[in-house]
């Protein structure tokens, strides 16, 4: 898959931005583990400060991570391992995980066959739960920038914002894999509420990760890589 591909589909996803546009309309409030969150039909999106303070805390690590990097995946990969982050190199992972509806990156915990396969699939012993982790292609180097947006999920997650629990990432896949275009007039309150956080976590992930690439290589250099193609997870 090209890197204009992985854009469209990781990052300016078109459907992503229909669905916000969905929920925006619709009108949700969401009191979650962790805060308040409240979108007006105008579209304005108000959070509370513990969550704006979380989401700051996640900016934070994430840019200091980056900065350690240096823009080279195996020491991104060796410092988030050195904090905890399980991550796995797998021969053939796309293919692999594409059975169970899944992608290379940051996976969420998981329960029953999902987690069973995953578990399989890592080399872990048998079970029916998984711990959050990361799955990369071990036969294909990964694009520095889409591992970051990954890894910016898995911090996100772990700092406790809402939208990484099973049911609500398992709704926000199949709303996002779907051929049809987005419909969450069927959702009941809840589910729509918490299919919400999951599209602020991931538009959250989408907009740091835009940020550093301007910073670091502006924005015709971002333009002309899109251009030139090749980059994967």
């Amino acid at each position: 898959m090209s890197f204009i591909d992985d854009i469209r589909k990781k990052i300016l996803n078109k459907k992503r931005q229909d669905a916000l546009n969905e929920i925006k309309q619709n009108g949700t409030t969401y009191d979650g583990n962790a805060a308040k969150s409240v979108i007006s039909s105008a579209g304005t999106l108000t959070l509370n400060s513990k969550t704006n303070s979380l989401i700051e805390q996640v900016k934070q690590t994430m840019e200091e991570i980056n900065k350690s990097s240096n823009g080279d995946c195996d020491t991104l990969i060796e410092h988030v391992q050195s904090d905890g982050v399980k991550v796995y190199k797998i021969k053939n992972a796309t293919k692999e995980l594409s059975r169970i509806k899944e992608h290379t990156g940051f996976i969420c915990e998981t329960y029953g066959l999902k987690a069973l396969y995953i578990r399989h699939l890592v080399g872990e012993s048998f079970g029916i739960t998984s711990e959050p982790m990361l799955i990369i292609s071990a036969d294909v180097k990964p694009d520095y920038y889409l591992l970051m947006r990954e890894i910016y999920l898995y911090y996100s997650m772990k700092a406790g914002l809402d939208g990484f629990d099973f049911e609500t990432q398992e709704l926000f896949k199949k709303y996002m894999n779907s051929k049809n275009s987005i419909d969450t007039s069927k959702l009941k309150y809840n589910q729509l509420a918490a299919f919400k956080e999951a599209l602020n976590r991931d538009n959250e992930a989408t907009e740091f990760v835009m940020d550093i690439i301007r910073r670091k290589e502006g924005s015709a250099n971002v333009i002309q890589k899109m251009k030139d193609g090749g980059a994967e997870i």
